[in-house]
């Protein structure tokens, strides 16, 4: 089979950004030259899609495999599919799909046009849910292991347990993908503060203070909020924060699950204080 020059028509790169809801990027390889890149699907996994229309050439690229079309027409929006195609002589075509969430679908050596034809190959590439909800779950875990060996004190590199475990740990966060934190809305606690500030640093030199704050609620019930400070503002609290001393402190609810004894697990609710003043 022989291949079909391109047709020559324009690629709509405004629908194909509509569909993928993602502005394109600007983008260069040796062999296509210029071109524009999207970025399809979830942050942690996504889909690369590399249009070169001057080439007649795509790229995909997934965290699993590398596509590269070329000598393909020019690709189009078709539901909530971008389809690429590559017609050749004797009615076959070549197809390659990318979906609005990213993932990715490759038929070779369809009829075009012939009722009741199949297509003699299909691959699909495997996509973010399954992926995603393992790494959640590791990631998830190993927030808990940091938890109890920062509970534990498990700080000594050297010691033959806590050390490889928490070198474990720093290397699985290490390797997730960066995200954006999501915005957190303040909050202002304001109480006497109920015992005496606790202080440790950690095995990277981090400070941190921990002190309880007794809240005097509306309805005349007392609450306790954990104040969690960090760095140069928990060194500026050693020695001038004193148990019974009114203060407010102004900083964001933090939540955090620590594993019991009996394999269960509790969520502790933590304020970290961006802000601490006496009153």
């Amino acid at each position: 089979m022989t291949e079909r020059e391109p047709t020559e028509r324009p690629w709509n790169v405004a629908a194909i950004a509509e569909l993928l809801n993602v502005a394109p990027e600007r983008t260069e390889d040796i062999a296509f030259g210029r071109g524009v890149r999207f970025m399809a699907g979830e942050p942690g996994d996504p889909t690369n899609v590399d249009l070169f229309s001057a080439a007649s050439s795509a790229r995909i690229t997934t965290m699993d495999a590398q596509i590269t079309l070329r000598h393909i027409e020019p690709p189009e929006v078709e539901g909530a599919q971008l389809v690429f195609a590559r017609k050749l002589d004797g009615g076959q075509q070549f197809r390659a799909t990318v979906g609005s969430s990213g993932e990715v679908t490759l038929i070779q050596n369809v009829n075009d046009g012939l009722p009741g034809a199949a297509a003699a190959e299909t691959a699909t590439t495997p996509k973010t849910a399954e992926r995603s909800a393992r790494e959640a779950t590791l990631e998830r875990a190993v927030h808990m292991l940091v938890d109890a060996l920062d509970r534990c004190g498990g700080d000594e590199p050297t010691c033959p347990h806590c050390g490889p475990a928490r070198t474990f740990a720093a290397e699985v966060l290490e390797s997730q993908p960066k995200q954006p934190p999501p915005e957190q809305e303040r909050l202002t606690v304001t109480g006497r503060v109920g015992a005496e500030l606790s202080f440790r640093t950690t095995r990277n030199g981090v400070l941190i203070a921990r002190f309880p704050v007794a809240v005097h609620r509306d309805d005349g019930s007392t609450g306790w909020e954990t104040v969690v400070v960090f760095a140069k503002k928990a060194e500026r609290l050693r020695g001038t924060l004193r148990k019974g001393q009114t203060v407010e402190v102004v900083g964001y609810a933090h939540e955090r699950e620590v594993p019991r004894r009996d394999g269960s697990v509790k969520t502790v609710h933590e304020v970290y204080g961006a802000v601490v003043r006496t009153r």
